[in-house]
């Protein structure tokens, strides 16, 4: 069985955003499980993955939001 990753990507500026998001997905060993634009939204997202019993194990987050 392959162990991937499980990344989740908060950044409110769409091309500093694109180019980690594609970055990130040139890498098999990565699962790219969201893209939020906030906080709030980053939140929703890490909860709700947490609970299917399949948790992010890495935020790239922009503290500048």
């Amino acid at each position: 069985m392959t162990s991937h990753v499980r990344v989740v990507i908060a950044d409110d500026e769409k091309p500093a955003c694109d180019r980690l998001r594609h970055l990130v997905q040139r890498d098999s060993r990565v699962e790219l499980v969201g893209v939020c634009a906030g906080g709030a939204e980053a939140l929703s997202v890490i909860e709700t993955e947490r609970l299917s019993g399949r948790p992010a194990h890495l935020l790239f987050l922009d503290v500048q939001m």
